[in-house]
C-alpha cells in the first residue's frame, strides 16, 4: 500500500542545511500546502561524504521507515571542488547507482556553481543589512566565498563556510528563487507536482 511521496534532500553542511530549511519554508508560504507526506534534510557533514554515507543514511534513516513510499532524492552541491580536478572526490553516478538499486526512481541533482554562496551573493542588500553596513556592490574577489568574507570583513564577523547561518534570516528568499529559477525548479516540482520531470540531472 502505498504512503504517499516523501522528499529527501541531502547538503553538506550547517550552512547548507539552514538556507534550504528556509527555502523551502519560502515555497510553503507562497506556494500552500505541498503533496509530501514528509520533508526529510540531512546533512552528510562534508562533499566527500556523499560518496560514503548518503545512500546509507538514506536506507537507514528514511527509505526503512518508509518503505511503501514514492521517494524522490534530492543531491544538493557545490561544484567548486570538481573544476580541473581529474580526480574528483565523488562519482556521481556510483551514488545514483547505488541509490538506484534501493528502488527509487527519481533522483536530481541541485548544484551550486561554483558554491552555495554565489545564491546568497544574488541578495547583497540583505547580507550587508544584517552586517550593519550600508548596501555595497558584490566586491571584488576570486570567488563568492572570498567576497562574501570581505562583506563579513567590512562588517566586524568572520563567515565561516559551512557553519555561518544567521545571516540567512536577512535574505529575501524571492529574489534568490527568481535569478536562480535554473537551478530551483526541479525541487518546487517535487513539492507541488504530481508528474516528475523526465530529466534526472
Amino acid at each position: 500500500m502505498q504512503e504517499g511521496r516523501i522528499l529527501s534532500l541531502f547538503v553538506e553542511g550547517e550552512t547548507e542545511y539552514h538556507f534550504y530549511k528556509k527555502l523551502l519554508f519560502h515555497y510553503s508560504l507562497n506556494n500552500g500546502k505541498h503533496i509530501c507526506q514528509k520533508i526529510f534534510i540531512k546533512k552528510a557533514k562534508g562533499i566527500g561524504n556523499f560518496q560514503k554515507k548518503v545512500p546509507k543514511k538514506f536506507k537507514t534513516e528514511i527509505l526503512d521507515k518508509f518503505p511503501n513510499s514514492t521517494h524522490s532524492v534530492f543531491l544538493a552541491y557545490d561544484t567548486d571542488v570538481f573544476d580541473f580536478n581529474i580526480n574528483p572526490p565523488i562519482n556521481w553516478s556510483s551514488i545514483e547507482k547505488s541509490i538506484r538499486e534501493l528502488g527509487v526512481k527519481y533522483i536530481f541533482h541541485l548544484k551550486a556553481e561554483k558554491s552555495i554562496e554565489d545564491f546568497f551573493l544574488e541578495d547583497v542588500d540583505g547580507l550587508c543589512e544584517y552586517l550593519g553596513i550600508s548596501s555595497q556592490k558584490v566586491p571584488k574577489g576570486k570567488d563568492s566565498v572570498k567576497k562574501i568574507k570581505l562583506l563579513f570583513d567590512k562588517g566586524s564577523k568572520i563567515y565561516q563556510k559551512g557553519y555561518t547561518y544567521k545571516f540567512l534570516e536577512k535574505l529575501d528568499f524571492a529574489k534568490i528563487l527568481n535569478k536562480r529559477s535554473n537551478v530551483f525548479w526541479k525541487l518546487r516540482l517535487g513539492l507541488y507536482d504530481f508528474e516528475f520531470p523526465k530529466e534526472r540531472k
